[in-house]
């Protein structure tokens, strides 16, 4: 996806993107995950590195997605409902 791209879906998009990040960051604080004792957004621009070592391969993504499904069993049997 090209720079542009982005750039005109966020244009377009861009209330949308807001009530998302809103609700995700207010889930995370509800939820203990995050704090907002500090916010900063860093402008600064950094070379990507995708070596090798950084893909994942599909048995390590089911065993995420594994680990995800275990959470979110253990969250719904201490009776707390994410959102």
């Amino acid at each position: 996806m090209s720079h542009n791209k982005l750039s005109q879906f966020r244009a377009e998009q861009g209330e949308v993107l807001q009530e998302v990040f809103t609700q995700t960051l207010g889930l995370l604080v509800h939820y203990g995950l995050v704090s907002l004792e500090t916010v900063a957004q860093d402008g600064t621009s950094v070379r990507a590195s995708a070596s090798a070592p950084s893909f994942r391969r599909e048995a390590s993504l089911q065993a995420c997605r594994e680990q995800a499904v275990l959470h979110l069993k253990a969250v719904l049997a201490q009776g707390r409902t994410p959102r």
